[in-house]
């Protein structure tokens, strides 16, 4: 919330509007019109069950 409504300006229904897809779009395309670079390179599938261990469902 704190990067689509206050880094990218984007009115609260606008936000909830969006796709991941579309908000990870705009992330990437405000980046690099800034001249930034992306950190850490996304979700592995290693980290996904690292954190599904640490973090269960309770199913």
């Amino acid at each position: 919330m704190e990067v689509g409504m206050g880094v990218l300006s984007l009115a609260p229904d606008v936000f909830w509007r969006m796709t991941l897809a579309e908000f990870n779009a705009a992330v990437a395309g405000y980046m690099e019109r800034n001249g930034s670079k992306p950190q850490g390179g996304g979700m592995t599938r290693d980290r996904l069950k690292e954190l599904m261990k640490r973090y269960p469902d309770g199913n």
